[in-house]
């Protein structure tokens, strides 16, 4: 009888010491979740401005090789999609990136994304500045 008592002591025991650190537990993850509400709500904004950034100055660029038939040199050009204000849909324009073995890499090459981000960039405010 006297090991009855004392198990069942020891299930109440850990059932309270559970029960406080769970408590406790539960109160760290309510402000945590508080504290990061603010934070979830800024990260949001500056998601928002940033797409928004990017779709007013950052226009969309794909990439491709052509062929100079009569010569048979090989370029790259990009084509660019970007926004006009006022206008819902994206307007279309080419951009010349040069000989193909100026990048060493090919389409992959570093060299080649900052000058295409600079062209389409430099293209977008043009266009913009025409309007």
């Amino acid at each position: 009888m006297e090991q009855i008592k004392e198990i069942l002591e020891n299930i109440i025991s850990l059932q309270r010491k559970h029960l406080a650190l769970k408590s406790q537990y539960d109160e760290i993850e309510e402000r945590f979740h508080q504290e990061a509400d603010p934070v979830s709500a800024q990260i949001k904004l500056v998601e928002d401005e940033l797409s928004d950034f990017r779709r007013k100055y950052v226009p969309g660029v794909s990439v491709i090789e052509v062929v100079n038939y009569k010569t048979g040199i090989k370029y790259l050009r990009g084509s660019v999609r970007y926004f006009v204000e006022g206008e819902p849909k994206r307007q279309t324009a080419s951009i010349h990136l040069g000989k193909l073995s100026d990048f060493p890499q090919g389409i992959n090459d570093p060299k080649l994304d900052e000058l295409v981000m600079m062209k389409a960039i430099e293209l977008n405010l043009r266009k913009k500045a025409s309007k």
